[in-house]
């Protein structure tokens, strides 16, 4: 599991999508990488630089961190954390505020948490019930009703659609994704869950409606397509897909044409991307949107990639 202008108006839209970006870019801190036509994009805030997930909010950021789902403001403040050793997040916003979902990784339950920006407080509710296998990935799905669905992936591609309704969770149906899925992703306007199978390549599966989803190849690894070695991460852009591949050397921009998924851009890393943080994108302006990965070492910093995009 981000978002710079314009600010989006719908509620329905995932969280990423509707961050202003020109308050976000005005608050990071010093230093910059260069976009696309030499458009200066700062890093996000040092403090998060550990985070291994992170949430654009419209005035901070929350960040997963090894012990505690952190709130921070734009400079990278803390303002509140919830002790939790988090496996997977995700969040969307509605009108009381932003909710988030994070996996305690002791207990595989998901405890749903309230994110109140204003008061700068963060509120777990009651965990879910857990999943029947260990979780790998989890990812957050709202339909065109306003209803709110999670996604459960385990390691051997068992995955399964939780619907969420008044404070309770039940099982909507079970799916079959590949093996060895790292990162999941879902596009809430056209209804599509982007998966990323390490070993081979991403997939997309349209989730809308109550048919059996079938998957359909986004990219895949060499020879079967573009991806080095696989992909190690999904991060959805408005009408397609951004794929880190396995080897975290590269970003790939797909698109839906025809009927199907075809490459519109690939951008080399000024540095070696760490695989196992999840990368986010953003809106910076109407024909621009812009990646935040987390480049690995010792020191780790999230960055930023611009991409022209209309």
């Amino acid at each position: 599991m981000l978002t710079l202008i314009p600010l989006i108006s719908s509620l329905r839209r995932p969280l990423l999508e509707r961050v202003p970006a020109l308050r976000l870019v005005g608050a990071l801190l010093a230093g910059t990488c260069l976009a696309v036509g030499a458009t200066p994009l700062a890093p996000v805030p040092q403090a998060l630089g550990k985070a291994e997930t992170i949430v654009a909010l419209p005035s901070g950021w929350l960040s997963m961190e090894s012990r505690a789902l952190v709130l921070r403001d734009a400079q990278g403040q803390e303002r509140d954390r919830l002790p939790i050793r988090g496996g997977a997040l995700d969040a969307r916003e509605d009108a009381h505020g932003v909710r988030a979902w994070v996996l305690d990784a002791n207990t595989q339950r998901t405890v749903p948490v309230d994110v109140d920006i204003h008061a700068g407080t963060l509120t777990a509710r009651e965990p879910l019930g857990a999943a029947p296998f260990a979780v790998k990935a989890l990812c957050a799905y709202r339909d065109a009703l306003g209803h709110d669905f999670l996604f459960f992936v385990a390691k051997d591609g068992q995955a399964e659609q939780w619907l969420l309704h008044a404070g309770q969770a039940r099982r909507y149906r079970s799916l079959s994704l590949p093996p060895g899925v790292e990162s999941c992703r879902v596009e809430d306007a056209s209804g599509t869950l982007f998966v990323a199978e390490k070993g081979f390549g991403a997939w997309a599966y349209a989730i809308g409606g109550e048919r059996v989803p079938e998957r359909q190849p986004v990219l895949l690894r060499k020879p079967y397509g573009p991806l080095s070695g696989g992909a190690a991460a999904v991060a959805v852009v408005p009408g397609g897909v951004a794929v880190l591949a396995a080897d975290g050397k590269a970003v790939h921009w797909a698109r839906l044409q025809k009927d199907q998924w075809q490459q519109v851009a690939v951008r080399k890393l000024a540095a070696q991307a760490d695989a196992g943080a999840q990368p986010l994108v953003v809106h910076s302006g109407s024909s621009q949107v812009t990646m935040l990965w987390r480049a690995a070492g010792n020191r780790p910093q999230w960055h930023a990639l611009g991409q022209p995009w209309s």
